[in-house]
């Protein structure tokens, strides 16, 4: 899916993994796009405990115009620490909670809580304790028509004390369908040298709420 001068791609993709000899899940986010000379790239990735959601493993890697990150980190919540790097920097640090999430596995959380329209929830999980509490505006109800069919969605505004696409200035709106499954229908966001709306086109159903692939057609302007 194109429009205006940029042209992009994203795909959301969350299925069984092993990691530490237990099952999780394993999420991806990669948004890509641009145009030469001005060209975007962001994958995210998460390893997830299969119950409870909190985050085991996360990796970032981001290309923008005039900025590039590369961040890894390992989390170890019964021990409330995780080590890691950034740009090669090794780094380490004591976690605020036995429950880490990163910020693609809030993504993975929100579809789980009890989404009421006109409400916000905060939760004190997000890894880097200067990043609590993350809020989740339930802003609306809004049909939307995408290239996988007509939904009707409730949107949800995270917001994260950090930089990338649910950062604070990022003022992203996410898209999930109503019924069993959830599905992540749009995801509106700002990125550096564009507004990025991705819009589903097709979804691969695993079970309800837990595994699946999306593929994201991208407009930008």
């Amino acid at each position: 899916m194109s429009w205006g001068v940029f042209r992009g791609f994203g795909r959301l993709a969350l299925v069984q993994d092993t990691m530490r000899g237990d099952t999780v899940l394993h999420g991806t986010l990669t948004v890509r796009g641009g145009i030469p000379g001005a060209r975007f790239d962001e994958r995210l990735e998460t390893w997830m405990e299969r119950e409870g959601l909190r985050s085991y493993r996360y990796i970032q890697r981001t290309r923008y115009p005039r900025f590039s990150r590369d961040r890894a980190r390992e989390f170890f919540p019964d021990e409330r620490r995780w080590t890691g790097h950034t740009n090669n920097r090794q780094e380490e640090g004591e976690l605020p909670t036995t429950r880490p999430l990163d910020e693609l596995a809030f993504l993975f959380v929100a579809r789980t809580l009890p989404l009421e329209i006109g409400t916000e929830i905060q939760l004190d999980d997000y890894w880097k304790p200067s990043g609590n509490p993350v809020r989740l505006q339930v802003l609306r109800r809004e049909v939307v028509k995408v290239p996988a069919g007509t939904f009707t969605c409730i949107v949800v505004r995270p917001i994260i004390k950090t930089s990338g696409i649910f950062g604070e200035d990022g003022e992203a709106e996410v898209f999930f369908s109503e019924g069993p499954y959830r599905q992540l229908v749009m995801l509106k966001a700002k990125v550096s040298i564009a507004t990025l709306t991705l819009r589903l086109e097709e979804f691969t159903p695993g079970a309800p709420q837990q595994s699946g692939a999306h593929d994201l057609g991208s407009t930008n302007r």
